[in-house]
């Protein structure tokens, strides 16, 4: 009894723990997903948020919410512009997302590097991290970070002035945005399409994406994303000769990259008012912006803000007749300038020699790989040439016997056909001898009896179906008989047939045709089924139809022999009572028997039309 209670305690106090455990990493998630929404809008608290996230996460040993809390501080030290701060915070993430093997987070962390080294102008760096990013989301089939890394490739190809390539994958990331169904996500790429019609000189097109990106900014609160939109919306319409309407932007810019912390954010839209100003001859105001943006900008030791906010500021001075003042602001133009394009240069040298470092790597790896190649031909040279004799050897016996099966395969299919041919014969000698000369005897007798007795209606009714009964039973024997039928012998005999059902009747005028060529044989075992088409086709014209005209067509048309019995009678009902319905399932089975069509319809202007068709890859 007092074990039970131990072990019942044991498991209250472990459910316990377990319990505060899930509760703490739950509040870590939610930390973690609170400092991510504020980060664009209010980067301070996000920072507080993501602190006390890293410290419970590394308290209670919490690889996935100290990785994310990482993430997020890194992406707040990305919106306030400092770019070194922001790679160590995704570097330590990065390689503790690799020891947990968290594939989402190193793509995501790949991600966020390639946008700081964008920035940085480390362009080929970046290319390398988004192109791993972009397959590993591919991988986890995840369409927002697919979308997410879809956009930022396409702000590093307009940075490479390859603005076609990069409108391109802003399309490809916005189908990722739409499946996800994120608006976030659409609206950074409205903003990055709206940068790269503008670098094409299409304002227009620029102007729409960047209205779409401010409307969506100002609905989700991002403010980041919000004061690049109105700088790049007032770039467009300055550039469109529209610079008092693109004032209020770019002061609207300023005040809330200053309010979230972004300075080269804020420096950045001061320049293009200070242009705007210019353009507009209000000097005063130009000036003004101009020295307010000054400080920060040598504080944020970026020559290029630095070399365009000395120049701008000589110019100025020059205007105020200011000469020592414009002398010593264009003394920092130079020193700026040149130290930026130093930079350039630099950095296009640091990537030549990467570029020319990878080329390197390539071209021995591919002759490595070709040794290997060499040695490996040498080495199964040999197996492969004994493989291939066996192959050979193999594919000649199967030949050999395949040729031999075949052989006796056709031997053992003539002796059928031969014994189908014989026995085909003996039934037809069968039925000629025996129940032909029985039944021709019945008929001579029937024949005395009418004349004998003239008016008896039952007696000619008898002699009239004995003597179709003669003459159907010769067709069958024909049938039979015949070994090999061409289709100028099967017309003959069809159009004989027609005109002796007819003979009777002066009521019915028959025109039969023929296209076919007559020295076309077909099978054997057809000419019993189309006969027996032909000749309920006939009876039932000559028994229902009422007509006037019979005409019989024998045609070869797109690879199939086709057969036309049409009258000018009453036509066709669709009661299966009536009379003329009897005997077609039967001629619909035989004409399947030949892999053929039968149709039977009413023509329009009068009469029935029945048509048997078989395809004239059947004749031999």
């Amino acid at each position: 009894m007092k074990l039970r209670t131990v072990q019942t305690l044991l498991y209250c106090c472990i459910f316990v723990v377990h319990g505060f455990s899930q509760a703490d990493t739950n509040t870590v998630n939610k930390w973690n997903q609170e400092a991510l929404d504020l980060a664009y809008s209010d980067p301070k608290r996000a920072m507080e948020l993501s602190e006390k996230a890293l410290k419970l996460s590394q308290k209670l040993s919490f690889s996935r919410g100290e990785v994310r809390a990482l993430i997020r501080k890194g992406i707040i030290y990305d919106v306030q512009s400092k770019n070194d701060q922001a790679i160590e915070m995704y570097q330590e993430s990065l390689q503790l997302s690799k020891k947990t093997d968290d594939l989402k987070a190193i793509a995501s962390n790949l991600n966020n590097l390639a946008l700081i080294y964008w920035k940085k102008s480390e362009l080929t760096e970046a290319l390398t991290y988004l192109n791993r990013a972009y397959s590993m989301f591919g991988e986890l089939e995840d369409e927002y970070n697919m979308a997410s890394a879809a956009n930022n490739l396409g702000l590093i190809y307009e940075e490479m002035e390859l603005y076609r390539k990069s409108l391109s994958w802003c399309r490809k990331g916005l189908v990722h945005a739409k499946r996800s169904q994120d608006e976030a996500i659409q609206y950074d790429i409205y903003s990055n399409m709206g940068n790269a019609y503008q670098s094409l000189g299409l304002q227009d097109s620029s102007g729409l994406y960047s209205r779409k990106a401010i409307e969506g900014y100002r609905k989700t609160g991002n403010k980041y994303g919000l004061a690049m939109s109105l700088c790049n919306l007032g770039i467009s319409l300055k550039n469109d000769k529209a610079a008092t309407e693109s004032i209020p932007l770019f002061i609207e810019s300023m005040e809330i990259a200053k309010e979230i912390g972004n300075e080269h954010s804020f420096v950045s839209s001061g320049i293009n008012l200070s242009q705007s100003y210019y353009s507009l001859k209000q000097f005063d105001k130009e000036r003004d912006i101009l020295l307010q943006i000054y400080p920060l900008a040598l504080q944020l030791k970026s020559n290029e803000l630095a070399h365009k906010v000395c120049y701008g500021l000589g110019k100025n001075s020059v205007h105020f007749g200011d000469s020592e003042g414009a002398r010593s602001y264009f003394e920092q133009f130079e020193k700026y300038h040149a130290a930026y394009f130093r930079g350039i240069m630099t950095k296009n040298l640091s990537e030549a020699e990467k570029k020319f470092q990878v080329r390197a790597e390539r071209q021995q790896s591919v002759l490595k790989l070709k040794e290997q190649e060499q040695a490996r031909f040498v080495d199964n040279l040999i197996w492969f040439a004994g493989l291939m004799v066996l192959i050979l050897i193999g594919i000649l016996t199967f030949f050999v016997i395949r040729k031999r099966n075949l052989q006796q395969e056709l031997i053992n299919q003539r002796s059928v056909f031969e014994a189908t041919i014989e026995e085909r014969k003996r039934i037809s000698y069968d039925l000629h001898d025996h129940v032909g000369s029985q039944l021709s005897y019945v008929v001579n007798n029937l024949e005395l009896i009418q004349h004998s007795d003239s008016e008896n209606e039952r007696v000619k009714r008898t002699f009239n179906m004995s003597q179709a009964a003669m003459n159907s039973l010769r067709d069958t024997v024909w049938a039979l008989h015949s070994e090999e039928l061409t289709m100028g012998a099967l017309t003959e005999r069809m159009e004989n047939l027609a005109r002796k059902m007819l003979e009777n009747t002066t009521e019915i005028a028959l025109k039969f045709s023929s296209s076919v060529p007559a020295d076309l044989v077909i099978p054997q075992h057809y000419t019993m089924h189309i006969m027996r088409v032909f000749q309920e086709s006939i009876h039932n014209v000559y028994k229902h139809a009422q007509a006037s005209v019979l005409t019989v067509n024998v045609a070869e048309t797109a690879g199939e022999i086709s057969i036309s019995v049409a009258d000018n009678g009453i036509g066709i009902s669709d009661d299966p009572e009536k009379p003329f319905h009897y005997g077609l399932q039967s001629m619909k089975d035989r004409a399947a028997k030949i892999n053929g069509t039968l149709t039977i319809s009413s023509k329009p202007d009068g009469g029935t039309e029945v048509v048997l068709t078989w395809l004239k890859n059947g004749l031999r």
